[in-house]
């Protein structure tokens, strides 16, 4: 049975995109391996439901498991299980990491895909936390870390996943990084995972259901603002957000404020 190591930038569980790739790959006879990121309360390994937990940084406080390119925490947590779980192929989520996986995997002659779940410098600029902390803003936004990381981790793979067609133009574009190398697989909804189901009494009208993750690149502001107009058009329209996310408490004072408001 060949070996895949997942490397994972932050705590496990939870993550729904790692979580279905490698209940993927496990269902496809594969035996996956995961490294993620130590956080408080976990243990160092955990199997769960076949998917082998390593956890880097065991014991250390986060300021010292933050996953940047040259953390020695991260460093020698990849290479030991390299070594030790002899993987047949690395796949490394996001840009963060890419760089020092990459660099391990030409070392031990091992191919390596990157999990691209997103437009990750673009996102990282509309992240409040790159924006209102002065240094980490002249760093995303001035100095342009994210793209430059991006630029070298890229170059040191041998193919990379995507969740839609705009990011291989992107790709092939701006770094010249083959086309036949890339491969889309979209974040869809596992339905066999909602055991239960949401139920809100409203008859007779419309529920307009948001999902995902509430963060300020994906500005859910307009939508609550502009479902007065919706109204006028139609009372019999009802918006629901289902979600957590640094924007969560924003947003339901938005709709708290519309709705005192007599908008919603």
């Amino acid at each position: 049975m060949k070996k895949i190591l997942y490397i994972w930038k932050d705590a496990y569980p939870w993550d729904i995109r790692v979580q279905k790739v490698c209940e993927s790959l496990a269902n496809n006879n594969y035996e996956v391996h995961l490294l993620s990121r130590y956080r408080k309360g976990l243990s160092k390994y955990q199997n769960i439901n076949n998917l082998h937990v390593y956890r880097a940084g065991f014991g250390l406080p986060s300021a010292l498991t933050q996953p940047i390119q040259g953390n020695p925490v991260w460093d020698n947590a990849i290479e030991f299980y390299i070594r030790k779980i002899k993987p047949d192929l690395l796949i490394v989520r996001e840009i963060l990491l890419g760089i020092s996986v990459g660099r391990f995997a030409k070392k031990y002659g091992i191919p390596v895909i990157m999990d691209m779940a997103e437009h990750y410098p673009a996102a990282m600029r509309d992240f409040k936390k790159y924006n209102t902390n002065s240094l980490l803003r002249f760093a995303v936004h001035k100095l342009k870390l994210p793209d430059r990381i991006e630029k070298a981790s890229v170059k040191l793979m041998d193919g990379i996943i995507v969740v839609c067609g705009e990011q291989i133009q992107r790709l092939h574009g701006f770094y010249g990084y083959p086309i036949d190398n890339i491969q889309i697989v979209h974040n869809t909804v596992s339905l066999h995972q909602f055991e239960k189901q949401l139920h809100i009494p409203f008859s007779n009208g419309i529920r307009i259901l948001h999902h995902g993750w509430m963060s300020a690149e994906k500005s859910l502001t307009n939508l609550i603002k502009g479902f007065q107009s919706s109204l006028r058009i139609s009372p019999d329209l009802r918006l629901i957000l289902a979600g957590t996310g640094e924007c969560e408490d924003e947003y339901k004072k938005l709709a708290e404020k519309e709705i005192q408001s007599g908008t919603i």
